[in-house]
């Protein structure tokens, strides 16, 4: 999604890549970065998606980019590439 409000409302808490088979790519990895192009948080296969936190807490409301990178099983690779908000109130 282009936004999401990690508030705990159990309202778009959670940022993740959507509309993709999972079965069908065997390794997704979703590299998120900040305004400064710093790498803040890599979402992997397994995991539900990113809630707004990095290693050092909350992160404020801003423009986030991302980099996900989708291989299937035959080792053909897709690239994306975009950004979204993380809203805060």
């Amino acid at each position: 999604s282009k936004f999401f409000t990690p508030n705990e409302d159990g309202n778009n808490d959670i940022w993740k890549i959507e509309g993709y088979n999972p079965d069908f790519y065997t390794i997704s990895e979703v590299y998120i970065y900040n305004r400064f192009g710093k790498l803040i948080y890599t979402i992997d296969k397994n995991s539900e998606g990113w809630n707004g936190n990095s290693e050092n807490g909350r992160l404020p409301s801003n423009n986030y980019w991302f980099k996900a990178v989708l291989t299937t099983k035959n080792g053909y690779s897709v690239e994306k590439t975009g950004n979204f908000s993380l809203i805060r109130k």
